[in-house]
């Protein structure tokens, strides 16, 4: 792997069409990541990631290596955090200014809502932008 890809042990979970799921366990790389307070991915818990692969030659229980380009870590964190902080902060001031304080704190927090299922129905664009890619390991433990 070169230096422009995070990358991270996994194993297979499920393989279905065109589609491999993949469980990350905890990871040594994160501790030298820039990003790794806003990534999820570094947090203790198992993270299962889907990764597209049409040539579908994985097999469950498999350990592979999966990878994201480093350059797309800064959009991920104005996506994540950045926008909706943009967003509660300018219409809390906005809102201050006509309405009662609690009024304006629920509206602010209310803006959040067509945010995120703007992100959630835009789904096909993130798995396209953030997408992983999947490598076999060429040493297997058995």
């Amino acid at each position: 792997m070169s230096n422009e890809n995070i990358t991270y042990d996994a194993i297979v979970s499920e393989v279905k069409n065109d589609t491999v799921s993949v469980l990350v366990q905890g990871n040594l790389n994160c501790a030298s990541c820039h990003a790794k307070s806003a990534c999820g991915i570094s947090e203790s818990e198992d993270k299962k990631i889907e990764i597209y692969d049409p040539d579908n030659i994985y097999k469950i229980n498999e350990k592979v290596t999966i990878a994201i380009m480093k350059k797309v870590q800064p959009k991920a964190v104005i996506y994540a955090y950045l926008i909706p902080f943009i967003l509660l902060l300018v219409t809390l001031l906005i809102a201050s200014e006509f309405l009662q304080e609690w009024m304006a704190g629920i509206v602010a927090f209310s803006v959040l809502i067509p945010y995120y299922l703007w992100i959630y129905f835009s789904d096909h664009y993130f798995k396209r932008e953030f997408s992983f890619s999947i490598l076999k390991n060429n040493k297997q433990e058995d």
